[in-house]
């Protein structure tokens, strides 16, 4: 859920405090860009992850906290790589909405840290535009809510590794978890394969056994996250 809250807003319990401590640092921010200060000092002994964005979402500056969260290191030399907070699709709704305008947007959503731990987190951004600095349009406040899982199972791993095992798998199996994943019926798999119902079926439990998957609804999930990694085009 997204709150939109204006100067004007009133409303009460945690929210409203996590709006107002990020309003009240945001003014500091925006004054010292305004004078040209430094904003080390200012912003490094917060807990909360700092950072400020151009308008096209790219890191122009964060703080240690941030850098420890998403990054999972403080060597400011080393070229951060983009970030889970960045490709979540409500922090890119979020930061499209700021730069249309929108004075101030609060929302909860669900990501990873850098230790691979699905956390809870709670955002607030604000508009930077009329502090002049052309590179930076967006300052933004995230915290961790809860820590969903502390495991540290990295999704993306999993799907390499899942990838490798499809790719390893012989070509027929890679046709029939294709058309299971399409939509096709096993009698239509066994028709366009020339091969028995039975075999199309038997194919299916050993390759969702190989590939560690459960269900249709597991496969078909696999198959939208190998599209959107730039794996392959399976024509869906």
């Amino acid at each position: 859920m997204i709150s939109l809250l204006t100067t004007n807003s009133t409303m009460t319990g945690e929210v409203s405090l996590f709006m107002a401590e990020g309003n009240a640092i945001y003014a500091v921010v925006a004054e010292a860009i305004r004078n040209g200060n430094p904003l080390e000092d200012i912003l490094e002994p917060m807990p909360d992850a700092i950072y400020l964005t151009s308008r096209d979402g790219r890191l122009e500056w964060a703080n240690s906290s941030f850098l420890y969260l998403f990054a999972g290191s403080l060597d400011r030399t080393v070229k951060l790589a983009p970030v889970d907070i960045t490709y979540d699709p409500l922090a890119r709704m979020s930061d499209e909405m700021v730069v249309a305008g929108c004075e101030a947007i609060e929302f909860q959503h669900h990501s990873y840290d850098a230790r691979h731990r699905a956390v809870v987190l709670r955002t607030m951004k604000r508009s930077l535009a009329e502090c002049g600095d052309p590179r930076i349009a967006i300052f933004g406040m995230t915290r961790i809510v809860e820590i969903v899982d502390p495991t540290g199972e990295d999704p993306a791993a999993r799907l390499r590794q899942q990838w490798g095992c499809f790719q390893e798998l012989s070509e027929r199996d890679q046709g029939v978890l294709t058309g299971l994943a399409r939509g096709e019926k096993l009698k239509d798999i066994a028709t366009r394969m020339r091969i028995t119902e039975k075999t199309v079926d038997n194919r299916r439990k050993s390759a969702l056994k190989t590939l560690g998957l459960k269900s249709q609804v597991e496969l078909i999930a696999m198959f939208v996250r190998f599209h959107d990694r730039g794996y392959g085009d399976f024509g869906f």
